[in-house]
């Protein structure tokens, strides 16, 4: 016998995408991205492809409408 009274499945209303990288400007002494920047010499934004984005966003809508 679970503890957990069940959850009704609801429809999904928000979504945050929010990857950290090197492009971050906190600067939090405890990042470990911004030192990552050096990897990628020549590049200067880092962010996902197109077709990336485009598979998050066919995920999430699936996932949503469970």
């Amino acid at each position: 016998m679970s503890i957990f009274r069940p959850t009704p499945k609801r429809p999904l209303k928000t979504v945050l995408v929010k990857p950290a990288g090197p492009d971050c400007n906190l600067a939090c002494d405890y990042c470990f991205y911004l030192e990552k920047e050096a990897m990628f010499p020549g590049t200067r934004r880092h962010r996902m492809s197109d077709e990336i984005l485009r598979e998050m966003i066919r995920q999430v809508m699936t996932r949503g409408s469970r």
